[in-house]
């Protein structure tokens, strides 16, 4: 039976809230921002530039020391820190490694010779700062899939971590074709395969209402990076979808272009709109929250059978 050690929002405060607890500046860092290698805007491909630049730096400065050797055995996981799919404890070495190395980060020059920290350093009167503000600048964060995939990790609901896109994760959370099946850990997969979030708590179902809805507490990595969303509602709604079946077996394992996929997705696209989707599962619009969620639905609410958690009961109308 699979089971959450941890809800989602202890993940979030980790990550964020305070933070990662780093003793030699007694401290906490911050990961705080949002972090993907796929250029959804301009400035999600400014942050990636960055976090390749400061993955370079890293490899040029501890060159030949045993930093360099920790960093090998990582092997991909450490490649992931840099792509919004990093681990807590890897986050943890990027700082250790600009706190021991603080001097030569201030003069380390780029390929065009530009000495692309010293400002940070600069601006700051400890440490500690100026590593905050290269993450808060965009180097260090997390994507969707990484944030979710990253907190079942952590929670042991999964062993290790799983890179999947968004749609992948209802084969293990199969989409609830009740609303009463949805609870804590169930993860929001939005119908046209773009984003991800788990469910940290329900504040309440109303299965009597028409439409029916819930509201509950989402967790997120998007637009604002690691959040918390509180009283989001999930109301039962009618939307076209993408049919990830097909869809899945004509776009997996190839090379195409963005052109080539949006192709796929305009031509596995249900024409009509209906409450009920892939496999189907009901169709939810996202509303409300306090923020509200960066991203809109509609969505599915994808539930593991036999989860179990330690945290909030579900009420019901």
């Amino acid at each position: 039976m699979p089971k959450a050690d941890i809800p989602p929002r202890e993940f979030v405060q980790d990550l964020r809230d305070p933070g990662i607890w780093w003793p030699p500046l007694s401290d906490y860092v911050k990961i705080s921002q949002y972090l993907c290698p796929v250029k959804f805007s301009e400035e999600n491909a400014k942050g990636y530039e960055k976090a390749k630049q400061l993955k370079q730096a890293i490899a040029t400065i501890v060159s030949g020391t045993p930093d360099q050797a920790a960093i090998k055995r990582l092997g991909q996981e450490w490649d992931m820190v840099f792509t919004g799919q990093g681990k807590s404890e890897n986050f943890a070495l990027v700082i250790s490694i600009l706190c021991d190395y603080a001097d030569q980060f201030k003069t380390y020059k780029d390929s065009s010779g530009k000495a692309i920290f010293a400002d940070y350093y600069k601006k700051a009167s400890r440490p500690i700062e100026a590593i905050q503000a290269m993450i808060d600048d965009g180097m260090l964060g997390l994507d969707c899939i990484g944030f979710v995939g990253r907190y079942l990790e952590e929670a042991k609901v999964w062993p290790n971590y799983k890179g999947m896109y968004p749609r992948h994760y209802l084969t293990f959370f199969p989409p609830v074709t009740d609303i009463g099946q949805m609870g804590p850990v169930s993860v929001l997969v939005w119908v046209n395969g773009t984003h991800i979030a788990v469910i940290d708590a329900i504040q309440y179902i109303d299965d009597r209402a028409n439409p029916q809805y819930a509201v509950v507490d989402i967790c997120q990595s998007s637009a604002g990076g690691p959040q918390i969303n509180k009283g989001v509602r999930l109301q039962v709604t009618s939307s076209t979808w993408l049919d990830f079946g097909p869809y899945g077996q004509a776009v997996d394992g190839k090379q195409l272009s963005e052109d080539e996929l949006k192709e796929q997705r305009q031509k596995y696209t249900a024409t009509q709109a209906s409450s009920r989707g892939f496999a189907g599962g009901l169709l939810f619009a996202v509303q409300q929250g306090k923020p509200p969620p960066p991203v809109p639905g509609p969505v599915y609410v994808g539930t593991m059978k036999d989860m179990s958690w330690k945290w909030f009961p579900t009420a019901r109308g």
